[in-house]
């Protein structure tokens, strides 16, 4: 066997320290703080209306249930049909997808 001899023994972070520097890594950071404000679950209605219930109501272990069954079978039911139109899996399509369920 071989030995291999490595003939680059530079610090590894460098790389990351000018990457991180980098307009690249500006450009990730925006394009996620957008997708971020655009897709904030709390933006949503039912935040809002779930903010305003009663804490007696909020805490009841048979209503926290019930959201979280009704959740997984949301979840569920996007995988599903994931795996039926993969098609919609691509990054273009996210915005159609909802579209295609409405119809």
């Amino acid at each position: 066997m071989e030995d291999t001899i490595v003939s680059n023994q530079e610090n590894p972070t460098t790389h990351l320290s000018e990457f991180l520097k980098s307009p690249a890594c500006e450009d990730f950071q925006n394009a996620m703080a957008t997708m971020l404000e655009e897709h904030r679950p709390s933006r949503m209605p039912f935040f809002d209306r779930l903010a305003n219930l009663p804490s007696a109501v909020v805490r009841d272990p048979s209503f926290l249930g019930e959201i979280h069954l009704i959740y997984q079978s949301a979840m569920h039911a996007t995988r599903a049909a994931v795996y039926l139109l993969p098609h919609l899996d691509a990054p273009g399509s996210e915005a159609e997808t909802p579209n295609i369920y409405r119809r």
